[in-house]
């Protein structure tokens, strides 16, 4: 019995490791992004939408022409 609930909790204890280094790659602002290189860009934003956690902009920009 004590054996099933060990391997149960290690199971379990793995599982949850797992999920955090994944949870924090996929937010890593670095992983995607250089701080030293920001970009700016000028234009309409179009749309905007709140889906949680994360949001997105649609932004119609002109060329320069």
């Amino acid at each position: 019995m004590r054996t099933k609930l060990a391997i149960a909790v290690t199971g379990l204890g793995l599982f949850l490791v797992g999920t955090a280094a994944s949870l924090s790659a996929h937010h890593a602002f670095a992983a995607e992004f250089d701080a030293n290189k920001p970009v700016t860009m000028k234009g309409t934003v179009t749309k905007m939408e709140w889906v949680n956690p994360h949001f997105w902009l649609l932004i119609v920009v002109k060329p320069p022409d």
